[in-house]
């Protein structure tokens, strides 16, 4: 698994596993916590106690998507034991189908834009290799900055979970996007968003 840049491997696994479990993080860059998920070409779920939208709901609710393949027919679910590590039924649906995009050039691909407020965000993706073997590389850039190279480098059914890549959103619009990494066709299952809430350490009251 590629190591996010930017982001400490000491922060990052902690974080991560925190995220996962859809809990609440304190650090000392603020109180990060869910905000959004999205399961591209899949149904709604609810994942580590975290509702997830449909890819159909999160487009009605300000996303949208460029230059990918995002039609919902023909995205069967694999089964949970299939994948490596294996997964229950939840995270099985949504890691099964992913918008994608094929034909692709080193450095070309498909973005994802978020309608959210603005402030400092925190983002997760997920990604599947449902072809062959390490078939795929993923260069991943938000908010115009590349914050990951040659990610999603997996065995047939294997999955990853990559970030939290953090940024800050300054025009109302979250962007996502996902390129081709020098082979393969890029893709990408869900993502989840994160609010960082700036943190405040509050002070005594001067003795009289």
């Amino acid at each position: 698994m590629q190591k996010a840049i930017g982001v400490p491997m000491r922060l990052q696994l902690p974080l991560r596993m925190l995220m996962i479990l859809g809990l609440v993080v304190c650090s000392a860059a603020g109180q990060v916590s869910f905000y959004r998920g999205v399961n591209l070409r899949g149904p709604a779920v609810i994942i580590a106690g975290q509702q997830w939208l449909s890819q159909e709901q999160a487009l009605a609710s300000g996303m949208s998507i460029q230059n990918a393949v995002t039609s919902t027919s023909n995205c069967g679910t694999i089964a949970g034991s299939q994948f490596l590590p294996p997964v229950d039924g939840a995270m099985a649906s949504m890691l099964s189908c992913a918008a994608w995009r094929g034909g692709t050039q080193p450095g070309s691909g498909f973005s994802i834009h978020y309608t959210v407020p603005n402030g400092t965000y925190e983002v997760m993706l997920y990604t599947i290799e449902d072809y062959r073997d390490y078939y795929r590389a993923i260069d991943v850039k938000v908010e115009g900055q590349v914050v990951a190279r040659g990610i999603g480098q997996l065995p047939r059914y294997g999955w990853a979970q990559y970030g939290p890549y953090r940024t800050t959103v300054s025009d109302g619009v979250l962007t996502i996007e996902i390129l081709n990494g020098g082979k393969g066709d890029p893709s990408l299952s869900g993502f989840a968003i994160y609010r960082v809430e700036s943190s405040s350490t509050p002070t005594a009251n001067p003795p009289p």
